[in-house]
């Protein structure tokens, strides 16, 4: 899922999980500093300082099965 926030006449999109798609949130904006809240219950999703010279504002969390996301048992 993604987000989109104008900053400088610029579209900049944010990264959200997959597995929040189909949910609705609000999208604080105070200059560079951005606040993603879940819509129905408030809570914070994400909070990130935008990166001006980036159109897409990743995660940062890695992709697919790197040592770093496997769940250790």
């Amino acid at each position: 899922m993604r987000a989109a926030a104008d900053w400088g006449g610029r579209l900049h999109h944010i990264g959200l999980s997959k597995h929040l798609r189909g949910t609705n949130v609000i999208v604080l904006i105070d200059d560079l500093n951005i606040r993603v809240l879940n819509h129905n219950t408030g809570t914070l999703i994400r909070k990130l300082v935008l990166d001006p010279t980036r159109d897409y504002q990743p995660r940062g969390v890695k992709c697919g099965n790197s040592p770093e996301n496997r769940i250790k048992v």
